[in-house]
């Protein structure tokens, strides 16, 4: 069920897949969030500060988006970053996404699943890290 905290929250969507993006794009909007995309040539980086969304879901194959310059820039707007990918194994996501202490789905992700990794990451209070592991 959505609630004040997820109700409208833009999500920017990362990635170079355009089916993966299109999905994620669907799921969030289903429950209740704005999915948001770069515009044209823009970088990543640019896109999160002009579109200044409160979650970034950043494919981990995407080698201009998938950074620890763009996690920093994310967590200094404020940002929550979430981990994905859709050409990796499980277990290479999570251990990208746990040595950087951010949370992480792997594809492929059904609804409940996502919905629940990314209305934890808002309302955060434990570290990443042991968020991502409530997800799976």
């Amino acid at each position: 069920m959505m609630d004040s905290t997820t109700r409208g929250s833009t999500v920017l969507i990362l990635s170079t897949d355009a089916v993966t993006s299109a999905l994620l794009s669907i799921l969030a909007e289903l429950e209740g969030y704005r999915p948001v995309f770069a515009a044209g040539d823009e970088s990543p980086a640019e896109s999160l500060s002009r579109l200044r969304p409160r979650l970034v879901l950043v494919d981990c194959d995407h080698r201009a988006a998938c950074t620890d310059d763009l996690f920093e820039l994310a967590r200094e707007l404020e940002a929550k970053i979430i981990i994905f990918s859709p050409g990796r194994m499980r277990d290479e996501v999570r251990a990208f996404a746990e040595e950087r202490a951010l949370p992480w789905f792997s594809l492929p992700v059904d609804r409940a699943t996502l919905s629940s990794t990314l209305r934890a990451a808002l309302t955060a209070i434990l570290p990443l890290a042991f968020l991502a592991t409530l997800a799976h």
